[in-house]
């Protein structure tokens, strides 16, 4: 009788390890089921602008099985002041919205404001019939209104918005950053917050060449950081591209300076 009650207890232990096996195993799968997963890639365009301070690019995961109907949202990301091309996404899904036999695509667009500035205009294919997870989409650019021509390098007064990739907004009782070109003189002249500067310009093309340029000596108790980084930028400069009102100084190709047209 010991004995089996010895076995009896044994084999209580062996069922009850089984059990628990068997709901670790089963929650380990309910856990992989319910797990998010993510479609990947970049945004480009090929224009060598730079996008404006407060520009959103949306990207969307799409179901576009059926011609016939509206394209469904599976996934969805908002990205604020995205910054230059490369422009990285990432659009978090859940796998069982997925179907093998369906047709998933991503879409993405670039706006500033209710302007939109660019959009993808093919399908990019992701997740079922062979496709990948990962998607680099090629924008293009949206044709502006009729009447609207590109506001003019020289005898505009462009003020600062971005250096690098870092928007700019001014703000306290300084003078504004700006400069401007003057197209008879061959002189550009502006304003760092704190300084003022002039010197000489060449363009041909889409090239620009800035001379050395005559700056004050004014020493201000703040915005020191901010004229220093403006006028490094600005002795690197060596081409400019202009749409609309925004104008894009670069340093080989990286934008270094953005600024927005102001009218008069």
């Amino acid at each position: 009788m010991k004995s089996k009650a010895i076995l009896l207890l044994l084999l209580g232990g062996l069922a009850a390890c089984g059990s628990d096996m068997a709901d670790d195993t089963a929650t380990a799968s309910d856990d992989v089921a319910g797990a998010g997963a993510q479609v990947t890639g970049t945004l480009m365009y090929r224009e060598r602008i730079a996008l404006r301070p407060g520009s959103v690019a949306e990207v969307w995961l799409l179901d576009t099985s059926r011609a016939d109907v509206p394209a469904v949202e599976i996934a969805y990301q908002r990205i604020e002041d995205p910054g230059n091309p490369p422009i990285p996404f990432v659009l978090d899904y859940d796998p069982a919205e997925i179907e093998e036999r369906m047709q998933y695509t991503v879409r993405a667009t670039i706006k500033h404001g209710d302007r939109l500035l660019f959009t993808s205009d093919t399908h990019y294919p992701v997740l079922t019939r062979g496709a990948g997870n990962t998607a680099e989409v090629l924008l293009v650019m949206v044709d502006r209104a009729p009447g609207k021509p590109d506001a003019s390098l020289t005898d505009t007064y462009w003020k600062l918005t971005s250096i690098g990739t870092d928007a700019y907004h001014h703000e306290g009782e300084q003078g504004e950053p700006h400069l401007k070109f003057d197209g008879d003189a061959g002189i550009v002249s502006g304003q760092t917050g704190c300084n003022s500067f002039t010197g000489g310009y060449e363009t041909s093309g889409d090239s620009l060449q800035l001379g050395n340029l005559a700056v004050t000596m004014r020493a201000c108790i703040s915005g020191m950081e901010t004229e220093r980084a403006y006028l490094d930028n600005l002795g690197a400069v060596n081409r400019y591209g202009i749409s609309g009102n925004t104008l894009t100084l670069y340093a080989g190709d990286g934008p270094v300076l953005g600024f927005e047209a102001v009218q008069p």
